[in-house]
């Protein structure tokens, strides 16, 4: 869901006094709620959502607009805290301040003679990442191949939803994840054809949720200081990063340095966003004195200036920016290497060729092949050192993904405030959080890396 400020210039205000709305979209509908304001559209600023000062009462206006998108984000934030609804219709209904102003576009049921798999089909096309599009594609091949089209969309009902899910047991009786994914998938394609009225709401399906059990992604504090210490040993054996298990644990430990970066936004960093700095406490912002403040744990050593590697990006899943800086000295050997005889324009990780041009495909195909060798060669390392069970004994295979959840409990482990967090690692936040508390400034986060890489520099 996204909510916006947007003038509304459609109609017969199109040249002047045109409202000001808040926009809401959520699952390709939207809604649009008045303000109260109008302005000029000349006066109007598209990037900055604001009204400019060409308008004398720009101050006022402006004030008034972020008033009413603060009163409708938060009234929408209480309702899906308190009442899990993630039905537009629903949501927009209960903004009890709007009963009667919510402009709604029309939304007729569709021509019933749509099939399903015509269906499923619209719901590709409004997908925009390229993994998740592979993963419907897989649902319409299978239902292809079932089904051929499928029912009407009028005819679809629970007989043939159990049909369907009854087909998907014989099928993948051995493989529940699979299951899992084709169910998942089929109900969000129902739920798309509600929302875009292509099924009336009143139509009641319900498809079960099957259990099983997820990849344990989560790395306990004690067991990344293994990884950290195996790690160091490697390396003072092999300072040049020459063998693939010591080369594939230096990146394990720069994406835990880099705030759990993803695969592909680790692969796409160029060697022109890595920028390393000294920072001083004198110079920014100091740690705040409150309840959240971070840094009940830090020692007056860690006032001293400190060298860091700053980055500022964006994730390729959410689009969120994402600022990293992390402490030099913990990382400088494995950055050391990783820029040695690189051009600014080259990539950082040698997953992609600079001087090649990669087709979408093509270069997922490449991410995911270079980070399973990748993560082959790490998991060797973690079974030669001695490190590669969990807990409770049973064999895992760690994957480059699970530096994320390391660095995550790390920092969970210092006590620092959960929607800090999300900001460093660059998570989708509420309406709220996103707006309106305060981001953690780059003092706190060298901080923060210098706290969690200390045992990468102990004796």
């Amino acid at each position: 869901m996204t909510i916006s400020k947007q003038i509304y210039s459609a109609g017969d205000n199109a040249e002047k006094n045109c409202p000001i709305m808040i926009r809401i979209q959520h699952h390709g509908m939207v809604k649009w709620i008045p303000t109260s304001v109008t302005c000029d559209h000349r006066h109007w600023d598209s990037l900055k959502l604001h009204i400019t000062e060409d308008d004398p009462l720009h101050r006022i206006k402006n004030e008034t607009i972020e008033a009413h998108y603060r009163r409708v984000a938060g009234k929408i934030q209480d309702h899906l805290d308190n009442y899990i609804s993630h039905n537009l219709d629903i949501i927009c209904n209960s903004l009890d301040d709007y009963p009667d102003s919510v402009l709604t576009p029309s939304c007729q049921i569709n021509d019933s003679a749509e099939t399903l798999l015509s269906l499923i089909d619209m719901k590709i096309q409004n997908i925009s990442t390229l993994n998740t599009k592979r993963g419907y594609r897989s649902l319409k091949n299978y239902f292809e191949n079932t089904y051929g089209k499928g029912p009407l969309l009028m005819e679809i009902d629970r007989m043939f939803l159990s049909g369907f899910d009854r087909q998907l047991k014989k099928d993948f009786q051995l493989h529940q994840p699979t299951r899992h994914l084709m169910l998942a998938r089929m109900r969000a394609v129902l739920n798309f054809a509600r929302d875009n009225g292509k099924l009336p709401q009143s139509v009641a399906f319900k498809l079960p949720k099957v259990p099983f059990r997820h990849n344990d992604r989560n790395l306990s504090e004690s067991y990344v200081k293994k990884i950290f210490r195996l790690y160091k040993q490697n390396f003072a054996s092999d300072p040049g990063f020459c063998k693939h298990s010591t080369f594939a644990l230096g990146i394990f430990i720069l994406d835990i340095a880099f705030q759990g970066l993803a695969p592909v936004d680790l692969a796409s960093l160029k060697v022109n966003q890595i920028k390393i700095r000294t920072i001083f406490p004198s110079s920014l912002e100091k740690v705040r004195d409150n309840t959240d403040s971070v840094g009940e744990y830090i020692s007056s050593e860690m006032e001293q200036p400190i060298d860091v590697v700053i980055i500022r990006t964006a994730r390729q899943k959410t689009s969120q920016h994402v600022t990293v800086v992390t402490a030099l000295n913990p990382i400088k050997p494995i950055i050391d290497h990783l820029l040695e005889g690189k051009e600014q324009n080259d990539y950082l990780i040698p997953c992609f060729l600079t001087e090649k041009a990669y087709t979408p495909e093509q270069r997922q195909d490449r991410l995911a092949n270079y980070f399973y060798k990748l993560s082959s060669h790490l998991n060797k390392a973690l079974k030669d050192g001695g490190i590669d069970r969990d807990e409770m004994g049973e064999t895992r295979r760690v994957t480059f993904y699970y530096a994320r959840h390391a660095f995550c409990n790390l920092i969970d482990g210092l006590d620092v405030p959960r929607y800090l967090i999300q900001h460093m690692i660059g998570h989708r936040t509420t309406v709220l959080e996103t707006n309106y508390l305060r981001r953690i400034t780059p003092w706190e986060q060298a901080q923060l890396s210098k706290a969690i890489l200390a045992p990468l520099l102990e004796n």
